[in-house]
């Protein structure tokens, strides 16, 4: 089992928030909801940037659609504003089928893209894997 983390999940869907919640949980992983994307201190105004020294997440799993802007606009502005999460752990997901654009963005980001319904066992999976590159960041 993978060392537990801190996961941060933007969904309003909550149907698709308990699921994920109740697998993360069981893997013992800490877990804290949201169902809009802005709560993202980044997002505060237009000039504001991330404060923190470490990341407040090991994972960010976030709706494409999410409420407020979304899940791609969210992870460019965290990026651009000095967010200490790794990109490679943050995850949109998305049962719109994409424009071609978007999937390129996603891809230059170096975030995991899960289209709905995804299977629980594979987000699982990805997020062992964000466990190790999380690892190499513990001091």
């Amino acid at each position: 089992m993978a060392d537990k983390l801190r996961v941060v999940l933007f969904e309003q869907n909550f149907l698709l928030a308990s699921l994920i919640e109740q697998a993360l949980r069981e893997s013992g992983h800490q877990l804290q909801i949201c169902i809009d994307t802005t709560v993202c201190p980044v997002c505060r105004d237009d000039t504001a940037v991330c404060s923190k020294q470490r990341p407040c997440a090991d994972v960010m799993i976030c709706d494409f659609r999410g409420r407020g802007m979304s899940g791609l606009d969210l992870f460019k502005l965290q990026r651009a504003r000095g967010c200490k999460a790794l990109d490679r752990n943050k995850a949109i997901l998305t049962d719109l089928p994409l424009e071609p654009d978007a999937v390129r963005e996603i891809d230059a980001l170096g975030c995991e893209l899960f289209k709905r319904p995804a299977r629980v066992y594979e987000l699982m999976n990805w997020v062992d894997k964000c466990s190790q590159r999380s690892d190499s960041l513990t001091v």
